[in-house]
């Protein structure tokens, strides 16, 4: 779905100056948080298997379980979105990732998807496959051996802290 005019119009219809399109509560502030939350809505529905509010047989037993509230910090300035959730805690939105606050640069692209005609539910499909090549292109964590040849390290690698203050191999 293209922008259309009418649309435009109807979001530009009380524009009086700049700060109705860029200022604090301007429009695309709201746009962006529009979009955020109904790509994680989308997200979710893809996620569980159902539609919200669907009265009929589920397909997994995992429901949606309400929203909670997040800040980002964008470049229009902060923004306080809602994040659904699922009552197993397996939700993992792929547009704002768990523990992510920071959301710069995130309107040049979404607006310039929207425009081109995708979808909310697209966008977030897209989202969720550039995530999943990033994972794939990133390389696995190094992991450290497990046993040490040191007498002041028990087997788990760990340092015996008692251990080396009996010892008086500590400085501190």
């Amino acid at each position: 779905m293209a922008i259309t005019k009418e649309v435009l119009d109807e979001l530009m219809k009380e524009y009086r100056g700049p700060d109705d399109l860029i200022g604090p509560d301007g429009l695309l502030k709201q746009l962006t948080k529009a979009l955020i939350e109904r790509s994680m809505g989308a997200e979710l529905t893809e996620h569980v298997g159902y539609e919200k509010h669907d009265q009929g047989e589920k397909p997994t037993t995992n429901r949606r379980n309400g929203k909670t509230k997040k800040t980002l910090r964008t470049d229009q300035g902060p923004i306080e979105i809602e994040v659904p959730r699922d009552r197993d805690g397996t939700f993992e939105p792929a547009i704002v990732p768990k523990h992510q606050r920071e959301f710069k640069g995130f309107d040049d692209k979404i607006l310039s998807m929207y425009a081109r005609g995708m979808t909310t539910r697209e966008i977030a499909g897209h989202r969720k496959a550039v995530a999943a090549d990033l994972k794939r292109f990133t390389p696995p964590q190094v992991k450290l051996p497990q046993k040490r040849n040191s007498p002041n390290l028990p087997s788990g690698g760990m340092p015996n802290t008692p251990r080396l203050l009996d010892h008086g191999k500590c400085d501190g």
